[in-house]
């Protein structure tokens, strides 16, 4: 944001004194918070309407029982994004939490959605369904492979540097490893 954006008022809440800056929260253009904050601070935060919630790292909220997921659904927000680099990778009801955090009720509830999408897709590999899901999501969902990433990206470097421990480090290290 400082670089790209530097004349938007930013308001970062982190550390032991951010219940200080909770006034400022309305004169912010864009607040950042934690998840792990999120959930401390939620009784605050939720009193609040912000314009736009981007939720980086979403597969945070993977689980819909999760007190971070339930802490997400109680932000008030016009519009919603949700970001992650990391895939849903053990079932269905991953895509659903985070689709639903951010476009509540477009998979229905997640009753429904485990009856009409995820069981007859994850029990009986059902084709017809998994099209009809994709479709369904294909408006909200953009994903980009590994080789599309590539292309944007510098090529990889690796710098190794070799640290050696001495006095009190490599005491405590010693301890750990035995």
């Amino acid at each position: 944001a400082a670089r790209f954006a530097p004349a938007l008022k930013r308001l970062i809440l982190h550390g032991a004194d951010r219940s200080n800056r909770f006034a400022e929260i309305d004169g912010g253009e864009l607040v950042i918070t934690t998840y792990a904050l999120l959930l401390r601070d939620i009784g605050e935060l939720k009193q609040h309407r912000f314009s736009l919630v981007i939720l980086d790292e979403a597969q945070y909220i993977k689980n819909e029982r999760a007190r971070t997921a339930k802490a997400v659904r109680e932000l008030q927000s016009r519009q919603w994004l949700a970001m992650s680099g990391t895939p849903m990778q053990n079932h269905l009801g991953e895509l659903w939490a985070v689709i639903d955090a951010v476009c509540p009720g477009l998979l229905g509830d997640s009753k429904s959605f485990s009856q009409v999408y995820r069981g007859p897709i994850e029990r009986r590999q059902d084709e017809q369904r998994r099209q009809l899901l994709e479709r369904r999501t294909a408006p909200f969902v953009l994903r980009r492979t590994k080789e599309q990433v590539a292309k944007d990206l510098p090529p990889k470097t690796t710098t190794i540097q070799r640290v050696e421990l001495v006095g009190a480090q490599r005491t405590l290290y010693e301890t750990i490893r035995a």
